[in-house]
């Protein structure tokens, strides 16, 4: 198992690179962005929702999604605090997820 993976079953594993290059893929954004200086309001989007689907749905603690988006802990706690607009749906995020695990390789 790699140091950012958590398992989601018996044979399969979401990491947070996995995450990150779906969530890439959904907003259109890189994820050498997501790990840059940019405050562009597409890139600020895209790291909360990773923030929000690795942290709240897959389990990592804040400080992994920090380390692996190389920004401070307390800047993805924050992006968790702030109102999440349509992350707060479950049905997306029920939709986020079972996309993850199908696309996952195993």
């Amino acid at each position: 198992m790699t140091p950012f993976a958590l398992p989601c079953s018996a044979d399969q594993v979401i990491d947070l690179n996995h995450a990150a290059t779906l969530i890439c893929e959904a907003t259109g954004v890189q994820i050498v962005d997501l790990r840059g200086r940019s405050r562009a309001k597409d890139v600020a989007r895209a790291r909360k929702a990773l923030a929000i689907i690795a942290v709240d749905h897959l389990e990592f603690p804040v400080a992994d999604v920090a380390q692996f988006i190389q920004k401070r802990p307390g800047s993805v706690s924050r992006w968790l605090e702030t109102p999440r607009g349509s992350f707060d749906r479950p049905e997306l995020v029920s939709r986020t997820l079972s996309l993850m695990n199908d696309l996952n390789p195993t």
